[in-house]
């Protein structure tokens, strides 16, 4: 049995919820009828439920509330993902605009024109990466969280 799972779309959050059961086996039940014994206890009223093969689910964790459950299977909803990966983009570039703003600001009391000018120019380029940093050729959650544009710091990992 350790290898079904019961999955659902919780409907406060719209996340998919993965349920490895653990109640009491009764005698004779079937891995499917045991799962779906276990799903009356755990899965809200009202509440589609399927029971799928661990094996099954998306292996890469990246986008994990992007999931969604369609006819039984679960896959990552790839537009959902893009949509969370432009907006971990857009967390890091504003981080890295912010500390561009301290670099500007000290060029302009140093009365260092240049440096204004290269540190606006780079500023730019930030603010353009969601116009320019195209992530709809991505088909696969991998392909997509490797993706990242060059020169912007990615956050470390918790």
């Amino acid at each position: 049995m350790a290898d079904k799972r019961i999955v659902y779309t919780d409907p406060s959050t719209s996340n998919v919820v993965v349920v490895t059961p653990t109640a009491v086996r009764l005698e004779g039940e079937s891995d499917d009828d045991y799962a779906n014994r276990v799903a009356g206890l755990v899965v809200p009223n009202g509440v589609a439920h399927s029971v799928v093969n661990f094996d099954s689910l998306p292996t890469d964790r990246n986008f994990r509330n992007d999931w969604a459950i369609s006819g039984g299977s679960v896959s990552v909803d790839m537009a959902a993902a893009r949509t969370t990966h432009m907006n971990n983009i857009r967390t890091a570039r504003n981080k890295k605009l912010e500390e561009l703003d301290v670099t500007f600001m000290r060029a302009v009391e140093a009365a260092d024109s240049d440096a204004q000018a290269s540190t606006a120019t780079e500023k730019q380029a930030l603010r353009d990466i969601p116009a320019t940093f195209d992530l709809s050729g991505f088909d696969n959650a991998t392909d997509l969280y490797a993706a990242w544009p060059d020169g912007l710091p990615r956050p470390a990992e918790g």
